[in-house]
């Protein structure tokens, strides 16, 4: 059974996505449905962290939860981001996205509050994500689906879809890159699922699958890509057994065909080009090393607590583009460091459930491949992306996968814990005999 208050808000977090603080403005909401509809959604964070800081004064102590770690790192990220944006000119306009992403911590730490078991409760937190990212995905498509392979010179492509679709109800349309995380990201989820599910549900993750991996591809985001295939390699990897093996099959195939000339050089070409946009300036990844360099700049200026939210918009007038440097960005060397370690321990947490299989409970290791890949998609697009550092898709997937691996080490510690404690009493109340002396001396002589 799902936490109903908590789930609730939950949901409300993700139906908020693509809005911002400045759709609560009564003139606005007044001005029309659309707006009206937008105005409440932007204001579903601010109603969410209300409810969870009412949530945690009704609780008694044998109620209260011990965030893991990396929840506490990025606690503090978030406070010392909305520290350094005191007396910032029009406050609210950047302090939304702080309360947003405490909102988000808080939402999550509420969750597990009201289940009994945090394993159990951490995976059913994933698995509302996937469904709430799911639906999203199918309005986004829905609502584009006249634009998402028009043809271009490279080929049929959504590419452009935002330029073709600038506008949806009130709202900017989703850019081919949003597309194609939450795609990768369910492509992620399926491809495990494929291999692990029911027997009677593989063909629909099949399909699920095989549509969201075509997403990937077509939306031409080469972030999302790079980060989907290695995603997709680390699941078939950890899942083991026929999956693994398939997957490796495959890849000596395509290597094979490649070396033998079985895959015309012109097909190779096409591949190359569609996949890169022809980019022949891969190495500045689009303008990006530019706007690293700036913001890199920008952080030495305010290097203790940096800016606050949106320090990016506010400093560099741009997108960091970098989960890191938007961090420090905004937290500066304190904040950005806290949830810089936060992410870091997370990826450690799965490198040693990876190692020690017991850590993973048994009924377990479809959920753990899932969040696991889902950690290496969002890993890697934190290098031409924000992600998980601001209020976003990317932080209401990544969340729920960091924080299952924190409950899952956290359980294994006090397993071992409690295990060394019952063999030290073992130890402790084993009978014991005095030594004879006289007896030892008699024998010997």
């Amino acid at each position: 059974m799902l936490p109903v208050v908590p789930a609730l808000c939950w949901l409300a977090l993700w139906g908020s996505i693509n809005t911002g603080p400045e759709n609560i403005d009564l003139d606005r909401i007044l001005s029309g449905w659309a707006a009206a509809f937008n105005g409440i959604r932007a204001a579903l964070p601010l109603v969410v962290l209300a409810i969870w800081i009412l949530h945690l004064l009704g609780r008694s102590d044998t109620r209260m939860r011990e965030p893991t770690l990396p929840e506490w790192l990025w606690f503090l990220y978030a406070a010392i981001c909305l520290i350094a944006s005191i007396g910032v000119e029009n406050w609210f306009a950047w302090g939304y996205w702080g309360l947003a992403f405490i909102a988000t911590l808080g939402a999550a730490e509420m969750y597990l509050a009201e289940c009994g078991d945090e394993i159990a409760g951490a995976a059913s937190l994933n698995r509302l994500s996937w469904v709430a990212a799911a639906v999203i995905l199918a309005i986004v498509v829905y609502v584009g689906r006249g634009h998402l392979a028009e043809e271009t010179s490279q080929g049929l492509s959504g590419y452009r879809i935002n330029v073709k679709m600038p506008i949806v109800a009130g709202m900017p349309m989703v850019r081919s890159t949003g597309i194609s995380r939450f795609a990768g990201a369910l492509a992620v989820v399926a491809c495990a699922a494929m291999w692990r599910g029911e027997r009677w549900t593989r063909v629909a993750w099949m399909a699920l699958f095989a549509g969201c991996a075509w997403l990937v591809w077509d939306m031409q985001s080469r972030g999302s890509l790079t980060s989907f295939v290695a995603a997709v390699s680390v699941v078939m990897l950890l899942l083991g057994g026929r999956a693994r093996t398939m997957g490796i099959l495959a890849l000596a195939l395509a290597v094979g065909a490649v070396s033998l000339n079985f895959v015309s050089h012109d097909t190779l070409h096409y591949l190359w080009g569609f996949a890169t946009r022809n980019d022949r300036h891969l190495a500045q990844m689009q303008g990006r090393t530019s706007i690293f360099h700036d913001a890199w700049l920008a952080i030495l200026r305010a290097p203790i607590i940096g800016y606050g939210p949106q320090g990016d918009h506010r400093i560099i007038f741009a997108n960091a583009q970098n989960g890191v440097l938007y961090s420090l960005l905004c937290g500066g060397f304190l904040g950005g460091g806290a949830w810089t370690l936060g992410f870091v321990i997370a990826l450690v947490y799965l490198a040693r459930a990876a190692w020690r299989p017991d850590i993973v409970p048994a009924g377990d290791s479809m959920v753990f491949a899932q969040v696991a890949g889902l950690m290496v998609f969002f890993t890697l697009r934190t290098i031409p992306e924000n992600t998980a550092a601001l209020f976003s898709v990317d932080l209401m997937l990544q969340l729920p996968a960091m924080v299952y691996l924190g409950v899952l080490i956290r359980a294994a510690n006090l397993r071992t814990a409690h295990e060394s404690a019952e063999a030290f009493a073992t130890i402790r109340s084993a009978p014991t005999v005095a030594f004879d002396a006289p007896a030892y001396r008699a024998d010997a002589v």
